[in-house]
């Protein structure tokens, strides 16, 4: 039986899947970057877990980000990283829901962080906020 949050996570991670043009790194896999290729990672970060009540049928609610990041070759200009940080907050706009087995996940918001440099890759953070109810 799955649990809460591998329904949660694969919610997630279906709706992320359906991006198909670019490599996605999933949480704790292996990837080796190619050159001039861009990618993007995803993981997912939960917060403590708000009892809503209490007894056989009480509900838990489950709070977090969902983390995408877009690697992109240094050199290479903002456009086209951009263009997929667009894409990606469009399909997780506020209001969302992502349903994986028994779990329904609410999207808050999504939006960009600063942009940052790694080495020879230009990396564009999006915190992605989610919630689901669940029973106890």
């Amino acid at each position: 039986m799955a649990t809460k949050y591998s329904n949660l996570h694969g919610a997630l991670g279906k709706y992320l899947g359906t991006i198909t043009d670019i490599d996605i790194v999933w949480e704790n896999t292996e990837y080796n970057p190619i050159v001039n290729r861009p990618f993007l990672k995803a993981w997912l970060i939960p917060f403590p877990t708000q009892n809503s009540s209490l007894g056989p049928k009480g509900f838990s609610e489950y709070n977090g980000i969902f983390q995408v990041d877009c690697w992109y070759p240094v050199g290479s200009g903002w456009g086209s990283a951009r263009t997929k940080v667009d894409t990606i907050c469009s399909l997780f706009k506020r209001g969302t829901i992502a349903t994986y087995n028994d779990i329904e996940v609410r999207i808050w918001r999504s939006y960009p962080e600063p942009a940052l440099i790694e080495g020879d890759w230009y990396r564009i953070p999006i915190s992605i906020h989610y919630s689901t109810w669940a029973t106890v």
